[in-house]
């Protein structure tokens, strides 16, 4: 019955229909390179290189969804969507399902660079470069689907000794670097994917049922209208399209990075050293949509056609303090700290707050009110950082050593957010608060060891033995946590939003001033029913003790 199916398993919002996107896929790289060197004496010593190299990249990719489409089941259960199934209309309310996605994108890079390493009088080195590249994606019709060139990148550096005797050093660098734009974001939007989604009422569709899925969940009788009435197509979210739009005045993705600083050595052998990076980003290549993602393009956010998105940003600030030894008298050792600030709204090609891997393509400016709360320190961002490495050779016989090792590593947390399912995206893609409003994660702490024995057979062969113990002392850590706050749809808390906007939801019993969501013209209020019960419940752990033998013999 209901009520016991309620009791033995309380789970609300699942989701069902297979492990996700399978797909073949053949990559395939040929890369050419041509370099040369040369010698001269000008006001110093130079020394002049110069090259040229050529890349051809083809992606081949037969993706599917196991099921079709996964499901996902409303709040209240009443009824299920059906979300990102390959497909189109072909007409009002009339579906076409594919079965897969299939094609061949093809990207070719040509460059070339220059550079000089410049030494005048012995006390000053200067290295300066020049590099340009040109990238072109070709889709799976295999005409040009994004054109980059103009990527400049120069590259300067000074290295200053002022003892003249190679005991210290004061550098600065600049250098810019770009992306070379992955295949996977061609495959995707020349032409773009497909979609169609669906909501059906739960008493009809019941798709954990085989027999429900080849019948109630065919029926457009059973299908919820989607926004107002008087749309044809109010039964099926359609997205996706032709080939993605671009931007003419696109740019290519690029950073530029600045590090200042200096060394010291103390002691023979021993160095000490401070120094401080800049890295932020100047262009962003992402999709933006502005119908409420049914239709894509290309750009760079809050430049050329999307000065209506907000700017992509993240900066980066770090200070490092560190002692190096090198292995001088049968022993080393390495001691950092590291103090770092990483903010802004894009996550970058990789997103850690919700594992989204899709380069150039992900949700961060699909919508624009997807962009709200996303300003604010980054998954990456960790405040503190420590490093402590030694080591030391034991010589029992001239012929025989025993070497000791371990190094120690302690990093704070990164930030949490309060993350809920949005009402155009799947996932949990709403900031509902602004971004590190959620707390950080706790410290961790490491410590591993290392014990080897050397054994010399003859003169130029070595027989090692070694015992490697990873997280020593098995510290047991959390290192994440779900960060979805609900799985209801909603939409960001969009001015001064704070966690006290939403103790009431956390109340046992439903409660009047819990938190209003809204957009526009509609609200939506959530409910104690409606908070994930595993907010902030760790999903990951340290990796336990662990131990590793081994043997090498060099010769």
């Amino acid at each position: 019955t209901p009520a016991e199916r309620a009791l033995r398993c309380p789970v609300t919002a699942y989701s069902t229909g297979g492990p996700g996107t399978i797909s073949i896929q053949r990559l395939d790289r040929v890369q050419g390179k041509v370099m040369g060197t040369y010698l001269l004496e000008a006001l110093g010593h130079h020394i002049l290189k110069a090259g040229a190299d050529i890349e051809r990249m083809s992606f081949y990719n037969n993706r599917a969804r196991t099921g079709l489409t996964p499901w996902q089941e409303c709040t209240d259960g009443s009824c299920f969507f059906s979300i990102n199934q390959y497909g189109y209309l072909e007409a009002p309310d009339q579906p076409v399902f594919l079965a897969s996605k299939e094609g061949t994108s093809t990207s070719t890079t040509v460059g070339g660079f220059i550079q000089d390493s410049w030494s005048i009088l012995d006390k000053v080195t200067v290295n300066a470069g020049l590099r340009y590249d040109v990238q072109t994606l070709y889709g799976l019709d295999g005409e040009v689907g994004l054109h980059l060139p103009n990527q400049w990148s120069p590259r300067l550096g000074v290295i200053y000794d002022p003892t003249q005797a190679g005991r210290a050093k004061l550098f600065a660098n600049y250098a810019r670097f770009f992306e070379n734009v992955p295949l996977d974001m061609a495959d995707l939007s020349f032409p773009q994917q497909q979609l169609l989604s669906a909501t059906y009422n739960a008493a009809a569709c019941n798709p954990s049922q085989e027999e429900s899925l080849r019948t109630g969940c065919t029926l457009n009788a059973n299908r919820r209208p989607l926004g107002n009435r008087e749309n044809p197509n109010q039964l099926w979210d359609a997205q996706g399209g032709d080939r993605v739009p671009v931007d003419p005045q696109i740019r290519a993705q690029s950073a530029d990075e600045f590090v200042l600083g200096g060394e010291y050595e103390l002691l023979a052998s021993s160095r000490v050293g401070a120094t401080y990076t800049k890295r932020y980003l100047n262009d962003v290549i992402e999709d933006m949509s502005r119908d409420d993602g049914s239709t894509f393009f290309l750009g760079n956010p809050g430049k050329g056609y999307s000065t209506d998105f907000p700017l992509a940003k993240r900066k980066y600030d770090a200070v490092n303090l560190y002692f190096q030894r090198a292995f001088t008298n049968g022993w080393l050792a390495q001691a950092s700290y590291t103090w770092s600030t990483l903010r802004g709204n894009y996550s970058g090609l990789f997103r850690a707050d919700t594992g989204q891997l899709s380069p150039n393509l992900t949700r961060d400016f699909d919508l624009v009110t997807l962009t709200i709360n996303r300003d604010g320190p980054l998954p990456g961002d960790r405040t503190h950082a420590f490093k402590v490495f030694g080591a030391k050779e034991f010589f029992i016989t001239p012929r025989t050593s025993i070497n000791v090792g371990g190094n120690y590593r302690a990093r704070s947390g990164t930030p949490l957010n309060y993350l809920g399912a949005n009402p155009r995206r799947s996932g949990s893609e709403t900031f509902i608060l602004p971004r590190g409003s959620a707390g950080r994660l706790p410290w961790v702490h490491g410590v591993d060891g290392h014990v080897g024995l050397s054994q010399r057979l003859v003169k130029d062969s070595v027989l090692t033995v070694s015992l490697d113990v990873f997280n020593l002392f098995n510290f047991q850590q959390y290192t994440d946590v779900d960060q979805t706050f609900t799985t209801a749809r909603v939409y960001a808390i969009e001015q001064g939003g704070t966690p006290d906007n939403l103790t009431a939801c956390l109340d046992k019993t439903p409660n009047e001033n819990c938190q209003v969501f809204t957009a526009t013209a509609t609200s939506v209020r959530i409910t104690e029913a409606d908070v994930n019960p595993n907010f902030k419940r760790p999903t990951a752990y340290q990796a336990p003790r662990s131990i590793r033998l081994g043997a090498k013999l060099s010769f």
